[in-house]
């Protein structure tokens, strides 16, 4: 990131609902990448080991009551079943 970056949206509006932005995090209302890096890595510690980094997802597919997702990675692909799938993609990425 650019060292002087700061969001595009105001923190009023951009944090998540029930966790809000520390109040001596950041006075302005456009709040530089650091805050919002820091709070998200605050937010994300708990679940953390959850998240797979460098994985690619193939394939979706509902068969009843359970999601199979097919991912690929460095280790090779894999299937595994979910009961729920959320597709949470980036503006600058692709689903």
């Amino acid at each position: 990131m650019y060292e002087v970056m700061s969001t595009n949206i105001p923190k009023e509006i951009m944090f998540y609902p029930g966790v809000p932005l520390p109040k001596d995090a950041c006075e302005e209302s456009f709040v530089p990448h650091e805050v919002v890096r820091k709070y998200l890595e605050d937010f994300s510690k708990d679940i953390r080991h959850l998240i797979r980094f460098g994985h690619k997802v193939e394939r979706v597919e509902r068969e009843e009551p359970k999601w199979k997702v097919t991912t690929s990675s460095p280790e090779g692909p894999k299937m595994e079943e979910f009961d729920v799938v959320f597709v949470c993609n980036g503006h600058y990425a692709d689903p």
